[in-house]
């Protein structure tokens, strides 16, 4: 196996595992009642469903680029970009949140 091909698995591999924990923190927040007056009400400044879109998004992006980086596709590169980038601002703004918030959830994004 070629060193490049090495690096792509374990990208692959990185991506997948964080569009799993992304989903599973997301479900256990919501399971434990995340947003008890509801994702579509007005919150702390923002409306929950859209943080809560871009979350399953930028999971999804992390999921789909790991699946087609494994299968060899040509464009599974730009999708891994795509998602890495979705990660990097992810974890910067959510890092402010949960320094002030829960700093048990900075643990992800440190």
């Amino acid at each position: 196996m070629t060193k490049s091909t090495w690096d792509k698995r374990l990208l692959a591999t990185s991506l997948l595992l964080v569009g799993v924990a992304i989903l599973g923190i997301w479900g256990m927040n919501l399971a434990d009642g995340a947003f008890p007056e509801g994702v579509l009400v007005y919150q702390d400044g923002n409306y929950p469903i859209l943080h809560l879109a871009t979350e399953f998004l930028m999971a999804g992006a992390a999921l789909a680029a790991g699946i087609v980086l494994l299968t060899g596709a040509r464009w599974g590169r730009g999708l891994a970009l795509f998602a890495l980038g979705t990660l990097a601002y992810s974890g910067i703004n959510s890092l402010g949140w949960a320094l002030h918030n829960d700093l048990t959830q900075a643990i992800p994004m440190g």
